[in-house]
């Protein structure tokens, strides 16, 4: 089998935590393509890690053969998204006094995101973010901070995603001294990290080595991300620090703002985060859909018949560049954070009726 088999990013979550079971170096790059050569698998191209952290999930997966895992890795998966697409039709009915999205308008605003397809045809654990990003939203807002800590930590398992988010985060809590979530997102990391010690100790010691690897070989990948695109379309490397910068600093800037509206600060900061990302792939803006669901229950209340339109348009332009040649046309998703980031500003400082609905989550 190719590299573009169903599931293929579970190969390699699954050979990540077989070599962790065997004592091996998880980070070793020809120890994992040695593993997946015994699962039948071809990657034609350069292999990464994951964090540290979250290696304990791939090892309590790895417990069971293959094709045994993977099914209930699918299975957990579908089952995450299920729960997600739940708890934000529930959390954006908390946020907005008159959320009125019928159970058929969200059926076809959930199809209409490729992303949630995405992350379930690549094998991917970024249901388990959204689910870590919708419990830390809901847990903050119900003012237990040692559950949305743990949440947070759940969402961390990527951090190179939401590194602007982070920074908005961290200026957000120096600013109102409300540290508590911080400080339980930290335990549960250090929690993580002396299980993977107690598993491996050489993942601790090659990851810093395969994250520096990875952010090399991502910049000659098209990846869907201005971090990427643009130092490759100018030809100018130090753009690509430069963006980054930008990003950080833009989260942070924006977490130092007093009277801020918390959740429709994220709501601007997760695509910002996705774009400026040392590495991503489109099947990443699964995190992006609290913030879809927001804009699309807007444009339903605006203009029905334009929205289902567009949703309809944008569900066939997203599926073919997903199925049609892979990595090849992953790049053009970059419209989705573009296109989810612009409309959100708009909904937040339009003078126009889209601003409508009662939030609930000013900062005092």
């Amino acid at each position: 089998m190719q590299d573009t088999a169903f599931l293929f990013d579970y190969y390699i979550m699954w050979s990540f935590g077989a070599l962790a079971l065997q004592g091996a170096n998880p980070y070793d790059e020809a120890s994992i393509r040695a593993t997946l050569a015994g699962l039948d698998l071809v990657c034609n191209h350069p292999l990464c890690g994951h964090v540290p952290w979250i290696l304990w999930l791939y090892s309590l997966l790895a417990l069971f053969p293959f094709d045994v895992s993977r099914i209930l890795f699918f299975a957990i998966m579908l089952s995450a998204i299920a729960v997600s697409i739940g708890w934000s039709w529930r959390f954006l009915k908390e946020e907005h006094a008159n959320f009125n999205l019928t159970g058929i308008e969200l059926a076809i605003a959930v199809l209409a995101f490729s992303p949630n397809i995405n992350s379930l045809r690549w094998g991917q654990t970024n249901p388990l973010l959204l689910l870590g990003l919708i419990g830390f939203l809901h847990y903050r807002r119900k003012g237990d901070e040692r559950s949305a800590g743990l949440a947070l930590s759940f969402l961390l398992s990527k951090p190179h995603l939401v590194l602007p988010l982070l920074a908005y985060l961290t200026a957000y809590w120096i600013r109102t001294r409300r540290a508590s979530a911080f400080v339980y997102c930290a335990l549960a990391l250090l929690l993580q990290l002396g299980m993977t010690f107690a598993l491996s100790p050489q993942a601790l010691h090659s990851y810093p080595q395969d994250m520096l690897r990875c952010m090399e070989i991502s910049k000659a990948f098209h990846m869907p991300a201005f971090s990427i695109l643009l130092p490759n379309l100018f030809g100018i490397p130090a753009l690509y620090y430069l963006i980054l910068f930008i990003g950080i600093s833009a989260g942070a800037v924006l977490g130092l703002k007093r009277n801020s509206e918390v959740t429709k600060d994220i709501y601007l900061v997760l695509p910002l985060s996705l774009l400026v990302a040392p590495y991503t792939w489109s099947h990443s803006y699964v995190l992006l859909l609290i913030p879809y669901l927001d804009i699309v229950w807007h444009g339903l209340r605006w203009w029905k018949s334009l929205t289902l339109a567009i949703l309809g348009i944008a569900a066939l332009v997203q599926y073919w560049l997903s199925f049609t040649q892979a990595f090849g046309v992953d790049v053009y998703m970059v419209f989705i954070p573009i296109t989810i980031l612009t409309l959100q500003c708009l909904i937040r400082w339009s003078a126009y009726p889209l601003r409508a609905g009662t939030c609930k989550d000013r900062d005092p």
